[in-house]
C-alpha cells in the first residue's frame, strides 16, 4: 500500500473518530469517501470503480439523446519488463507520467481512467 493511500485513510479515520460532524464535516468526509473509492491513489485518474460508473452514465446519456460514444482503450506495451528491469517504483513513475499526458491532452467532457486488468486488480 503506498504511503498516499495510507494517508488517505488515516485523515478519513480522523474525520470518523469526530462524533459531532457539522454539515460541512459530512460533505468534506463524503468528498473524500467518494475520492477513495473512485480515483486510483498513484495515478490521481478514474479508477476501474470510477471508469464503470462513467461509463454507465455516458452509455445511457448517449442512448437518450442518440449521440455516439467513443471509448478509447490503451495498453502500455512491455510494461511488465519495464517493472522487471527498472523495479516497481520506476514502473509507478511511468504510469503517473503516462496519466499526465494523457490528462493534459484531454478535451473538456473526456475522462482518463486506470483500469488496471493485471493480477494484481
Amino acid at each position: 500500500m503506498s504511503n498516499s493511500f495510507e494517508g488517505q485513510f488515516a485523515e478519513l479515520e480522523q474525520l470518523i473518530k469526530s462524533l459531532a460532524l457539522t454539515p460541512v464535516q459530512k460533505t468534506e468526509l463524503r468528498a473524500k469517501i467518494d475520492d477513495i473509492a473512485l480515483i486510483d491513489p498513484l495515478t490521481r485518474v478514474l479508477n476501474r470503480r470510477g471508469l464503470d460508473k462513467k461509463l454507465e452514465e455516458e452509455f445511457r446519456r448517449s442512448q437518450r439523446y442518440g449521440h455516439p460514444l467513443s471509448v478509447i482503450l490503451a495498453d502500455i506495451d512491455f510494461f511488465k519488463m519495464y517493472n522487471d528491469t527498472y523495479g516497481h517504483l520506476q514502473g509507478d513513475e511511468a504510469l503517473k507520467h503516462a496519466a499526465t499526458v494523457l490528462n493534459s491532452h484531454r478535451r473538456a467532457g473526456e475522462v482518463v481512467g486506470r483500469y488496471g486488468v493485471g493480477k494484481n486488480f
